[in-house]
């Protein structure tokens, strides 16, 4: 795998959850193989097996809404914090047990080529890597102690206590690719990005948080089609992974890094 930085190994990192997705063509006949594909993951590890149905409501700009229900079916490891999730059109690996790359891209192998066996999916369309990490500063120190300075924005000091502060920026970084760096910061509340809800693994640190914290969300995917195949997928998030790495060590200070070794 390429890295363009050695790895970096925070026996206290801030990270709580990753995921990794790929998308293809919808494949109606999903419903039809999820059995196969749960008795191949149950053997892997992944024993837990739960199914849901969400709602998607879409405007248009005529003004009109439409709803499209969405079955999931999820695959949960034994140990309760990694899972493989399935749709009609998408397989998602996510993790709050994260440890290196390599042992991520180990569970996203495993589903991608039961999947890939089972379903038979032709095209992929979007491959995306996201990490979430939560920081929760120690001793009092500010914000500013453990990410760029430019993340906070203006203070507003002299006007009373910040509450909160909420930033986004989405970068070009090649023909198909982007990258969506996230920053948010509160006083007390829910520490985890909405979107990402339901989850059905579970937490190594508490995410409904009384004390100040922030989070550091980034998001890069792939937009590019591609003839499916594991290989093909691996291939890419490697690539966002290493982009990734550079940005988080851009987004935070040495500082930082030094007090989660």
């Amino acid at each position: 795998m390429k890295r363009t930085l050695p790895a970096l190994t925070l026996s206290k990192s801030p990270l709580v959850f990753v995921l990794g997705q790929v998308r293809f063509e919808t494949i109606l006949a999903m419903d039809k193989v999820i059995p196969e594909i749960q008795d191949e993951l149950r053997m892997a590890g992944f024993t837990g097996y739960s199914e849901r149905t969400i709602e998607i409501t879409r405007g248009s700009p005529d003004g009109k809404e439409t709803t499209e229900r969405k079955p999931q079916w999820e695959f949960v490891h034994s140990d309760k914090r990694r899972s493989l999730l399935v749709d009609r059109g998408s397989i998602t690996c996510q993790t709050t047990s994260y440890s290196s790359y390599e042992t991520f891209a180990e569970d996203l192998r495993k589903g991608l080529e039961v999947v890939e066996r089972r379903a038979k999916p032709q095209q992929g369309a979007r491959v995306g890597l996201r990490y979430v990490d939560l920081i929760e500063p120690i001793e009092s120190k500010p914000m500013d102690w453990y990410v760029n300075r430019q993340l906070l924005g203006v203070s507003f000091g002299r006007f009373g206590e910040r509450l909160g502060q909420s930033t986004e920026s989405l970068i070009r970084v090649g023909e198909q690719r982007r990258l969506v760096a996230r920053y948010t910061e509160a006083a007390q509340g829910l520490a985890f990005p909405l979107d990402l809800l339901p989850v059905g693994v579970v937490f190594r640190r508490p995410i409904q948080l009384n004390t100040r914290f922030a989070l550091l969300d980034t998001d890069h995917f792939d937009l590019a089609t591609f003839a499916f195949s594991s290989t093909a997928v691996l291939e890419r998030i490697a690539s966002l992974h290493d982009t990734l790495d550079q940005i988080f060590r851009e987004l935070v200070t040495p500082n930082a890094l030094k007090e989660w070794q």
